[in-house]
């Protein structure tokens, strides 16, 4: 299978200078020597994953704002490299080829520290056969956990405090969520007594379907047990509305293993194209019209699925906002962006933290498009 690998060389000098969007509160490091890059990032994206308008290239946003500082310093401090495939040999492929190759390529020196960067918690399971290949200088930060999957992924690879964890979480918004979607169901309900009583519609009518959340499709790109989710989508949901019932359905249920292969993204977004009618469906024989999907590149399908529509049905989409809906948005390429200039200007290997979370309304890294009668 063809594979693409895209390949940057970015020699870059960091100098505290004021590249930087309102939310980027990292001073920029300034380099050692002017003789060739002595540090090396790698960021390294699922196959697929590249694309989605939202995660992946909000982070691939980040990585070419690393790229900026060489403009505004001297350059030698820091390669960067990103790593995507179309399919999931290829990736592997790449993963080995990071372990072959800790050298500079202009210099042949070894470089003083690495750090590999994996976007979803899952591809620790590509680089644990790889583990003992590690170098002492070698450091990874893994995206969506929390301070027990780092522990863990420490263990297992064996880099104790080499080994650090970003992420951001959604519960402001999906709590925020969840108030407009009460809102929503208390104006039907108040709507459909005031028609009551000025007789525009009957009490007894048998076709009449109260508006509710009795049912929520939470949509997923990986099945449950291949990813345990650290955005706290799930728990708000069941803590907000006690009396839903969320139904969990995952893309890599019905593809399998094509959801890690570029070639069937067509069919991909076709199955998420389903979704949509799903929701349709459920809608017009319970009710029930709110829903939550996190599907990566796929969401597309559902925005082409009711692009054009008259549908009442509301989707809260991650990371991917369609036409017409809902979204909450993580900055994920800010935090990579200020997270590798402050690992730049750490002292030494393993000094980062270990975890670091953000999130809340409001913040920096958080926003959502969620009106509430209250704001």
């Amino acid at each position: 299978m063809k594979s693409k690998f895209f390949f940057l060389m970015l020699l870059v000098a960091a100098i505290a200078t004021g590249c930087s969007k309102d939310n980027d509160d990292s001073e920029v490091p300034s380099p050692k020597t002017a003789t060739g890059a002595t540090m090396s990032v790698a960021v390294m994206f699922a196959p697929g994953q590249l694309g989605d308008m939202g995660f992946a290239d909000n982070v691939l946003e980040g990585v070419y704002r690393l790229k900026v500082l060489d403009r505004q310093s001297q350059p030698d401090t820091l390669d960067v490299d990103y790593l995507a495939a179309d399919d999931l040999e290829s990736t592997k492929e790449m993963v080995e080829s990071w372990f072959q190759n800790p050298y500079n390529p202009y210099t042949a020196k070894l470089y003083e520290r690495r750090l590999l960067v994996l976007t979803e918690p899952f591809m620790v399971d590509w680089v644990e056969p790889f583990k003992e290949r590690f170098l002492e200088s070698d450091e990874v930060l893994v995206m969506k956990v929390n301070q027990d999957d780092v522990a863990k992924a420490a263990q297992r690879l064996g880099l104790g405090n080499r080994l650090h964890g970003i992420n951001i979480s959604a519960a402001s918004s999906v709590r925020r969520y969840c108030q407009y979607i009460k809102q929503a169901i208390q104006e039907a309900e108040e709507e459909h007594k005031m028609a009551v009583e000025t007789g525009e519609a009957s009490a007894d009518d048998p076709d009449y379907k109260p508006l509710n959340c009795n049912d929520m499709f939470l949509f997923r790109l990986y099945e449950p047990d291949m990813v345990t989710y650290r955005d706290s989508v799930y728990e708000v949901l069941s803590e907000e509305l006690a009396k839903t019932d969320v139904l969990i359905n995952s893309l890599a249920t019905t593809v399998g293993d094509g959801i890690f292969s570029g070639e069937e993204q067509n069919s991909i977004l076709q199955e998420a194209y389903k979704y949509g009618k799903v929701m349709d469906d459920l809608y017009d024989e319970e009710g029930s019209r709110f829903h939550f999907a996190d599907l990566g590149s796929a969401t597309q399908g559902l925005g082409y699925y009711f692009l054009g529509k008259d549908s009442d049905v509301e989707v809260l989409t991650l990371d991917v906002e369609l036409a017409s809906q809902l979204c909450v948005r993580r900055e994920f390429g800010a935090v990579l962006y200020n997270w590798a200039a402050q690992w730049m200007r750490s002292d030494a290997v393993g000094t980062m933290p270990a975890i670091q979370v953000f999130g809340g309304w409001n913040s920096n890294y958080v926003s959502d498009n969620i009106e509430l009668e209250s704001e």
